[in-house]
């Protein structure tokens, strides 16, 4: 048998396979918003977590979503993940002094979430400048102009018949 991937050895990693056991691989991927198949191939490092090709930082973001529960610290209720992040990466509410109060504390939070990776913002190359003697389009000079509607027809045969 291979080596194990390495985030196999970390602690989150235990605790995802504890939640496993203590209820179904199903009921645990449904919790993380992955299918099952996917779990499983996680849990067994196959496929492309175990030759490194996917990102088991992704994986482990989707368990803390769904199982960790925090403390908070400025009410001390229990809290999910998500809450957290809503509240510490909101803008500030201004209009309610004790929302402020709350969101101040979580600026200072050691449980404060890192923003979400911001989407990538593509950089569109400047057209190229057109020098000022290069003509903007091409004369047709090939095929005869259309005649206007109501004009006499252009008569193409040029040769006088006898």
């Amino acid at each position: 048998m291979g080596n194990k991937p390495a985030y196999m050895a970390a602690p989150w990693f235990a605790d995802l396979q504890r939640e496993v056991r203590a209820s179904t691989q199903a009921h645990v991927a449904q919790r993380m918003g992955v299918s099952r198949v996917t779990l499983n191939i996680f849990l067994n490092g196959k496929g492309e977590y175990g030759n490194g090709g996917a990102k088991p930082d992704r994986m482990e973001l989707r368990y803390r979503q769904a199982f960790e529960q925090l403390s908070c610290p400025h009410d001390g209720q229990t809290v999910g993940v998500q809450h957290c992040r809503e509240k510490a990466l909101s803008g500030a509410p201004t209009h309610n002094p004790l929302q402020l109060g709350h969101w101040k504390a979580c600026q200072q939070c050691e449980f404060k979430p890192l923003p979400a990776e911001k989407p990538v913002v593509l950089i569109r190359r400047p057209r190229a400048k057109v020098a000022d003697d290069v003509p903007m389009a091409a004369l047709d000079t090939k095929t005869l102009p259309l005649p206007e509607v109501g004009a006499p027809q252009i008569e193409l045969n040029t040769e006088e018949t006898a």
